[in-house]
């Protein structure tokens, strides 16, 4: 190992010189992973409402008038 790679380790508290022949050293590697989620989220809410109403209103229409005439010279039989 060069003297560049033993200052890529200082960081993470690894002294190679310190390292006697035949020793190694185990470093984990990580990797990122993006994870992405998707999920129902209430944004709003709408009211729906049954009414029961009664509603009133003039109508003009011509009426119908009948007269009624009796006989009376009609026998009974």
């Amino acid at each position: 190992m060069n003297i560049d790679q033993n200052k890529n380790l200082e960081h993470l508290g690894i002294d190679v010189k310190k390292l006697k022949a035949g020793e190694s050293i185990t470093i984990p590697l990580h990797e990122e992973k993006i994870t992405i989620n998707k999920r129902k989220k209430v944004v709003e809410y709408i009211v729906i409402k049954k009414e029961k109403y009664t509603v009133m209103e003039k109508i003009k229409v011509p009426v119908k008038k009948e007269v009624l005439k009796v006989r009376e010279d009609l026998e009974e039989k």
